[in-house]
């Protein structure tokens, strides 16, 4: 979605969209290490040439201020006096995009994808706040990643700094129709029909985007050039799509406690976690109650208590039986 985006913008030429992906940082600097390339990236030329000419002022600041001094070089031309927080780097850069859309009169929308990375890194959310809060007539933000539950604690939490500073936006699945058209004219594309399989295929993935790519993709791998797909076909690809997730879905399964087992084994059968089947797998409600918490923190389930990951749900009725 986020691509559809910035591909639609590069084309209109009335937003830049820069896209920075903060997967797996640790530390301020690589924060700042990942927003200068993201700068040099953007695919919007006059907002491009802005920001990187203020990024090589932040970097020829940098080296001014640094002399003689041992320095840490972050990329990109980014360069931070050794003596210098990485705070004040990571404000500087953060400074750049109103700059641009000032000097360009093109407004900026700056996308911090798998945000939630950022919860590991102590302060980052305070430096981003104590900078975004003046950037809106400018500069808008979008916050997206994959961790639903940190990533709303971010927001939701009244002691955190970004309290309050952002719209939530609940996607939702795939719509079925949605899901059906896309795989059809995918294999159509490739003189390749679904055929029988298409209607398995749509109902296996449950509106996830991700599993619902790697199903078609099993899928479409046993189906000829101008062939069609049958049951016997989607068997196989249904089977060997979960074997190979299934080492992603132990990881899973085995990263958590006991009772988050439990809990997730009763919500893959349909069961109340408050009841018969929960009394029988030894779940008391106090724990039953802290497991959900504890699932929806970590976006194993969704806030309405449905597992995520609709391969994962497949994975534990295979595994476990009906409590």
């Amino acid at each position: 979605m986020i691509g559809r985006l910035a591909h639609d913008c590069a084309a209109d030429k009335d937003l830049a969209v820069v896209v920075c992906d903060l997967t797996g940082v640790l530390s301020m600097d690589d924060i700042s290490r990942r927003l200068a390339a993201a700068f040099s990236d953007l695919n919007h030329s006059k907002v491009r040439t802005a920001l990187v000419r203020a990024l090589a002022a932040v970097a020829e600041g940098g080296l001014r201020a640094a002399g003689a001094r041992v320095g840490i070089d972050l990329g990109q031309g980014v360069f931070r006096p050794v003596d210098s927080p990485p705070s004040q780097t990571l404000e500087a850069l953060l400074a750049l995009p109103p700059q641009a859309a000032a000097r360009t009169g093109t407004r900026v929308l700056v996308v911090l994808d798998e945000f939630q990375a950022i919860a590991d890194v102590r302060q980052a959310d305070a430096v981003l706040r104590s900078q975004i809060q003046h950037h809106r007539d400018r500069v808008s933000y979008l916050f997206s990643g994959s961790e639903q539950g940190l990533l709303r604690g971010l927001f939701s939490e009244r002691a955190a700094p970004l309290y309050g500073q952002a719209e939530r936006f609940e996607l939702g699945p795939l719509p079925a129709p949605v899901a059906t058209d896309y795989v059809a004219e995918q294999f159509a594309s490739t003189g390749r029909a679904a055929g029988p399989a298409l209607g398995p295929i749509v109902h296996a993935a449950g509106g996830h985007p991700q599993r619902l790519n790697l199903l078609a993709h099993h899928l479409w791998n046993l189906v000829a050039a101008g062939g069609e797909a049958d049951d016997d076909a989607w068997q196989q690809a249904y089977d060997t799509a979960l074997a190979y997730v299934r080492p992603e879905l132990l990881a899973v399964w085995n990263g958590i406690g006991g009772n988050h087992r439990k809990a997730l084994r009763l919500i893959a059968w349909g069961e109340p976690l408050f009841g018969a089947a929960a009394h029988r797998l030894g779940l008391g409600g106090g724990s039953a109650a802290a497991a959900r918490d504890v699932l929806e923190q970590r976006s194993v389930v969704d806030e309405r208590g449905t597992i995520i990951d609709p391969l994962l749900a497949s994975w534990i009725r295979h595994e476990h039986p009906s409590p």
